[in-house]
């Protein structure tokens, strides 16, 4: 324990100044953090805690691991704002430690690729942005990463290695749903091919074009089930030869699935007969089946992966000692973390970036590792680049100020990007900086990247933060309902108010057509009305009266009253 932590004490630095500076910069944004927390608030505030409520409904879309989280933050320091920021901060820090311990199982020889995986996730760029987002992908990713450290641990004979992947999928389903079974079923019925420990099968070619032919056929047609028959009768004889590792898989699914029914079923007997639908069948077969939101092509995905890896994929030694013609159990168990998950959520229509965020450790282990085996020179250019880069950028960002970006942005003012070029040129300068050894040039490009990130927060809080910042809207809300006063969103309510006020009745939200709205008013005589439009566009009713507003996303939120009912 002591060594792990000597090795990991920068990378568990740079993760920390992130989210205590994230904490202290970023408000709880719309539209999904400030859901999230306004429906942890909810449960806390009706004391239910099995049945997560939005604005009054029971809100089935998430299991409630993350709002338990929450709630017990709570229980600690008070009902506040800064305990559920801290959270994916703090899975990030777990999934460090956890990323370190996989790299040692999968080489356990190389204790530098493990210093090197674990530097390298806490300063690539996605994984910090959602290490400080009030979301539900950092607390998936970690157990997920315990589940694979579980895997090979039972793959060497571990018991407690079954006990590890069943914690991680209980876990996962109480934080995600079925998602979880994406990775934490494909990589260990997978194993056959990953693990060149054991006697290969020696397939024959032909079973690989079948294969190959029914995965490429489910880019074009709902075709789930023959891909998955098809895996079953590939490997019929490795399942005949390795009956037990097959039965486990079964077994930890089912119990993890027990476990996760520890709330679902009680929960769903209080949530009644829309809610009990909703996360016993909406939450499994609904969403594989339809895939109902976020609609992409298949190949949406490939252009943004060399994206979840920046600033590394420009680090020539991140591929440098890349083998994939003879790739190594390690190396295959990575590539069938990365390789799988990306087929399968490529063949749902429903595609959005923080589904892969689970995926980034295994291309940080490859990355890693190539680092550790680079020797000599090999990455003194690259960080030579990355400076340059970054020191052009920082020139861009000095001179945005003097140029009309026209639509609803214009003109900013001077100062505005300061604290953005000042990170950028910094860090260019500490990246081109004489080199005396090579040996550590990757601290330098985590360290300049860290810089970069940490700027860039400070830059968010001064320039446009604000107008994300609803906790003043939320709170003038709150005033007018201790009046009595009713109060109606005009269009869809994502329940934006509701915990950065602190109210404790729904918000009625109404159709945009003015009809509606007239037919509320003329019954709920004193109505707050919550409108967003763009700035020189308000189409208000003629007699209302404008009571608060703030500018919102390049919008402005607008509460009003008609004003033949203001006393």
């Amino acid at each position: 324990m002591k060594q792990m932590f000597a090795d990991l004490k920068l990378p568990l630095l740079l993760v920390l100044l992130m989210s205590l500076c994230a904490t202290i910069a970023l408000p709880i944004t719309p539209i999904d953090e400030t859901r999230y927390v306004s429906a942890a608030w909810e449960m806390w505030n009706k004391h239910s805690f099995l049945v997560p409520y939005l604005n009054g409904e029971p809100y089935s879309h998430k299991p409630p691991l993350l709002f338990w989280l929450m709630h017990a933050g709570w229980a600690l320091f008070g009902v506040n704002d800064f305990t559920p920021r801290l959270i994916p901060g703090i899975f990030s820090l777990l999934s460090l430690i956890l990323v370190y311990r996989i790299s040692l199982r999968l080489w356990p020889q190389e204790r530098k690729t493990a210093v090197c995986a674990a530097l390298i996730l806490a300063s690539t760029a996605i994984w910090d942005a959602w290490s400080v987002a009030i979301m539900f992908d950092m607390v998936l990713t970690f157990w997920i990463l315990l589940g694979l450290l579980g895997t090979l641990r039972a793959a060497e004979g571990q018991r407690g290695g079954w006990w590890m992947l069943t914690a991680g999928v209980a876990g996962g389903l109480l934080t995600k749903g079925p998602a979880v079974f994406v990775y934490l079923l494909s990589i260990p019925l997978f194993r056959v091919w990953w693990d060149l420990r054991r006697d290969k099968l020696g397939f024959p070619k032909w079973y690989w074009l079948v294969l190959g032919v029914v995965a490429l056929g489910l880019f074009v047609g709902p075709l789930l089930g023959l891909y998955v028959g098809t895996l079953l009768w590939v490997y019929w004889r490795d399942i005949r030869r390795y009956p037990k590792w097959y039965l486990s898989i079964l077994g930890v699914a089912a119990l993890g699935f027990a476990v996760a029914l520890l709330w679902a079923l009680p929960a769903a007997s209080q949530g009644g007969e829309t809610y009990r639908r909703a996360i016993l069948v909406g939450q499994t077969v609904d969403r594989v089946t339809s895939s109902f939101a976020h609609r992409r092509p298949f190949w949406w995905y490939l252009p943004i992966v060399p994206l979840f890896f920046f600033p590394w994929i420009l680090f020539r030694p991140s591929f440098a000692k890349l083998q994939l013609k003879m790739p190594d159990t390690g190396t295959r168990f990575c590539m069938a973390w990365m390789g799988l998950p990306l087929l399968i959520f490529s063949m749902i229509s429903g595609k959005q970036v923080h589904y892969l965020i689970p995926f980034i450790p295994a291309g940080v282990l490859l990355i890693g590792r190539n680092i550790a085996r680079a020797e000599g020179l090999a990455g003194k250019t690259s960080v030579k680049i990355l400076g340059g880069l970054f020191l052009l950028l920082g020139l861009v960002a000095l001179a945005v100020p003097f140029f009309d970006l026209g639509g609803d942005v214009g003109r900013l003012e001077h100062g505005d990007t300061l604290f953005a070029a000042t990170g950028l040129l910094v860090a260019g300068l500490f990246l081109l900086r004489p080199f005396r050894s090579t040996s550590h040039a990757f601290k330098r490009v985590a360290i300049g990247m860290t810089l970069v990130l940490l700027c860039a927060l400070v830059e968010a809080k001064k320039s446009f933060m604000d107008d994300y910042d609803m906790k003043e809207t939320a709170v003038f809300i709150k005033g007018k309902m201790d009046e009595g006063l009713p109060v109606a969103n005009i269009g869809k309510y994502h329940g934006q108010y509701q915990f950065l006020g602190r109210l404790n009745k729904p918000i009625t939200a109404l159709d945009s057509g003015s009809d509606a709205i007239l037919d509320f008013a003329a019954s709920h005589p004193g109505t707050l009305f919550i409108s967003y439009q763009h700035e020189g566009k308000t189409t208000l009713p003629e007699n209302s009266k404008i009571r608060f507003s703030h500018e919102y996303r390049g919008k402005s939120v607008i509460l009003w009253q008609m004003g033949n009912q203001i006393p």
